[in-house]
């Protein structure tokens, strides 16, 4: 089975995350506050992980994204950031769900590929 890139994004918990990781282990992570800034900073820390991993966006073969339940505004900028940036690469579209890495990494791991993303909200 071919190697994937799977780029996870949970604006969904008061920590929110980032994570790259391939068909074997987690390659990157970047935790961090979210807040309603998340908007403005969650691509900064997308390229922040691909720098620490040595990937190109292009690499990514698959988008994972946690619906929720979640404040609206935080899960929200997480699923339009994870849509626009499949669409833009041409990455399947997951959605996950989890509360630790590991869950998140596995979830991602066996979902299969969706067209969008409903959010759930608390």
């Amino acid at each position: 089975m071919k190697n994937s890139l799977t780029l996870i994004i949970d604006t969904a918990h008061p920590t929110a995350r980032v994570i790259l990781a391939d068909n074997e282990k987690v390659l990157g992570i970047r935790e961090f506050t979210n807040t309603p800034k998340v908007g403005t900073d969650l691509l900064l820390y997308i390229e922040e992980l691909l720098i620490e991993v040595k990937k190109d966006k292009e690499s990514i073969t698959r988008i994972s994204v946690h619906a929720g339940p979640g404040s609206y505004g935080l899960v929200r900028t997480g699923i339009v950031t994870a849509t626009i940036f499949a669409q833009a690469i041409s990455a399947e579209l997951v959605e996950i769900t989890g509360e630790t890495v590991d869950e998140l990494v596995e979830s991602a791991r066996g979902a299969r590929a969706v067209g969008s993303v409903e959010a759930r909200y608390r």
